[in-house]
């Protein structure tokens, strides 16, 4: 019997060790294309940027509903508002970064101004996209709130379903995004679509999600860490001349180097669903018979 947990252990192990390096392989893939064309990171980090200033609203909101959570329609109100103009301006511009990648990887080349257009083109689905994964945040906050009618058990549940649902949407809307503004599907086949693409490719899309997570985990936490400490030494060296321009200096390199750390996240995780989307696409145009490359990236860096 011990054998056995042992021998598992360490398939599991093997297992997530190898999706983190294919996914570290995926980074190199994401870094030669941002070389290759340095625009592709505009859209990621233009929502790093105002998405900053909009999680100042929505943090005021959670903290309101979790306050004055037994007020539901107007805190809760509040909360989804402020969820949903976050969402809608976050998926409008993954939606140009998606589009973007796609012509990247196809044609050598992409337009900015081409992938901006067609993610407005595409607007209300994406909107209505954006309205769902609000109420969807707001079931999720409503299920973690602390309830003492619940049980202590009953509130463990919550939470756990709560968070699973969570991620859960999180994948399905990184597909959802390249779908509409790639495909051009309405909100309704937009599901059906990634329903199916999901169904297909579920160990490729597995294995993506546990290395991509991991890695993009730790390059935060090392970049969060690094940025800081450097940040804390131009404080220093230069507090001697004068504190506030150190103090302006500091801040500034901080959120700079926080929002690239951000941006390039963005970019990786969107840039895999893009690409899980398009070769799925191609492989359901050309039929099981007929064998269809992966894009270059995903073949370089998970070997398909």
């Amino acid at each position: 019997m011990i054998g056995i947990q042992s021998l598992i252990y360490r398939v599991v192990c093997l297992s997530i060790f190898d999706s983190i390096g294919q996914a570290f392989k995926y980074l190199v893939e994401c870094y030669r294309m941002v070389i290759e064309e340095p625009k592709l990171l505009l859209p990621s980090l233009l929502s790093v940027a105002i998405g900053f200033f909009i999680s100042i609203f929505v943090v005021i909101a959670l903290m309101l509903f979790h306050v004055f959570g037994s007020v539901f329609f107007i805190f809760g109100g509040f909360l989804l508002v402020a969820l949903f103009v976050s969402y809608a301006i976050s998926y409008i511009l993954m939606a140009s970064t998606a589009y973007a990648v796609y012509e990247h990887v196809k044609y050598g080349k992409s337009s900015l101004n081409k992938a901006f257009s067609m993610a407005l083109a595409r607007a209300p689905t994406i909107l209505m996209i954006a309205l769902i994964a609000a109420i969807i945040n707001v079931l999720v906050q409503s299920l973690k709130n602390p309830n003492h009618r619940r049980g202590v058990l009953a509130g463990f549940l919550a939470t756990v379903f709560a968070d699973a649902f969570n991620e859960g949407w999180k994948i399905a809307s990184m597909l959802l995004i390249p779908t509409v503004v790639i495909g051009g599907y309405g909100f309704t086949d937009s599901f059906k679509k990634v329903f199916e693409i999901a169904r297909n490719n579920l160990v490729l899309i597995g294995a993506g999600e546990v290395g991509i997570r991991v890695l993009t985990g730790i390059f935060a936490f090392v970049g969060i860490i690094l940025s800081l400490a450097i940040a804390f030494g131009l404080f220093m060296l230069l507090d001697y001349a004068n504190t506030m321009l150190a103090l302006a200096v500091a801040v500034i390199f901080a959120f700079t180097a926080l929002s690239l750390v951000s941006t390039i996240n963005i970019f990786i995780r969107i840039s895999y669903y893009t690409l899980i989307y398009a070769w799925a696409e191609e492989r359901l145009e050309h039929g099981p018979e007929t064998p269809v490359h992966a894009p270059a990236p995903l073949q370089n860096a998970f070997g398909i």
